[in-house]
């Protein structure tokens, strides 16, 4: 009859924690199931083993599968000065792997304004020239585009941060209309939130976007009162909280990139400081790394950025085109990139993420 199983069932990551499951009978099917979080998986090969033993009525029975964890692949969007705006992958170590073409059928004669991958795979990127959203498939091939310049529902006047929640919607900043519009994955028009304003909730000069885990919609902000702020709204656009990050001198032109980590915590670069500045989950200022030159760690054009699964911050330095790698702590670990047009050259490299 139906009910509980007698026994034990074990999942074990390598020679780590045991963590124990549970069996039920289910009509006539016997389901053992437990449930690990794969953000928990140690970086590189994981031998994972399934244990079951303890109920007279049923056979001891075990398995193991080799599950690989990656930090991600990293994808920089680049001009590469000789008539062609490109999409450039390389591995988690900064070694190149292949591009795309974006800039056919007139696209994108001002380079990409914003960039973002789906869950499945997809890249949507936002055309501030053009007023648009390009999609391309996960290898490069071009899909559709969705938007156009105007005011109305779906229309641009300034599209700049693009950002794809957990469902596939993607989530674009219009900053010509003050406004945060939401599209279907197929770039179908859906909903809005955002009024001109320096009041909670409104926009003045919003740029940045991001998506956290749990769905909630960061944007930063220059409130027009000499105020810049990250403001923070739910998946229904409805106004959460905010917080001020140009304190100290920061930020005084306002916000190139930002990216949240897997700790919740903030990283946005700051073009006219040529540097980054790490903010806490609730917005409490951590710490600054980087400074203006051509040295490791230094910058000379700060751009956009993007935080792996485990933490470590990648910087696009445009002014060195050039792409740096930082622990989650702000100390210099790597780069890859030189001035060129060639694989793996940069000419004027801008949007970054990883995936």
């Amino acid at each position: 009859s139906n009910g509980p199983i007698l026994g034990l069932l074990v999942f074990q990551v390598g020679s780590g924690s045991q963590i124990p499951g549970v069996c039920t009978v289910s009509g006539s099917t016997d389901i053992c199931t437990v449930t690990y979080p794969t953000a928990n998986l140690p970086l590189g090969n994981n031998t994972i083993t399934v244990t079951y033993a303890g109920d007279p009525n049923y056979a001891a029975a075990s398995a193991s599968a080799n599950v690989s964890v990656s930090p991600g692949n990293i994808w920089v969007a680049d001009g590469n000065g000789s008539g062609s705006v490109r999409v450039e992958e390389f591995d988690s170590s900064g070694a190149y792997l292949s591009q795309f073409t974006i800039n056919g059928g007139g696209r994108f004669q001002n380079g990409a304004a914003g960039m973002a991958i789906a869950p499945g795979g997809n890249f949507y990127i936002a055309d501030s020239a053009n007023k648009n959203v390009s999609e391309f498939s996960s290898t490069g091939a071009f899909i559709g585009s969705f938007g156009g310049w105007g005011t109305g529902n779906g229309q641009f006047t300034g599209a700049a941060g693009v950002a794809v929640d957990a469902s596939g919607n993607v989530w674009v900043v219009d900053a010509g209309n003050n406004r945060v519009q939401e599209f279907s994955s197929g770039g179908a028009y859906l909903s809005q939130f955002g009024t001109v304003g320096s009041g909670n909730g409104q926009f003045f000069s919003p740029g940045a976007i991001v998506v956290d885990s749990a769905g909630n919609i960061w944007i930063t902000d220059g409130n027009g009162s000499g105020t810049v702020r990250v403001e923070e709204f739910n998946s229904s656009g409805a106004y959460l909280s905010q917080f001020t990050i140009n304190g100290g001198g920061r930020f005084p032109f306002g916000v190139a990139g930002m990216a949240i980590a897997p700790s919740g915590n903030f990283y946005i670069t700051d073009s006219a400081n040529k540097n980054v500045s790490e903010f806490s989950s609730t917005g409490a200022f951590i710490d600054t790394f980087g400074s203006y030159g051509i040295g490791n760690g230094q910058f000379t054009g700060v751009q956009g950025i993007a935080v792996n699964a485990i933490g470590n911050a990648w910087v696009v330095d445009a002014g060195n085109n050039r792409v740096q790698e930082f622990s989650s702590g702000g100390a210099y670990l790597s780069q890859f990139g030189t001035t060129g047009s060639g694989n793996g050259q940069f000419f004027s490299p801008g949007a970054i993420v990883i995936h």
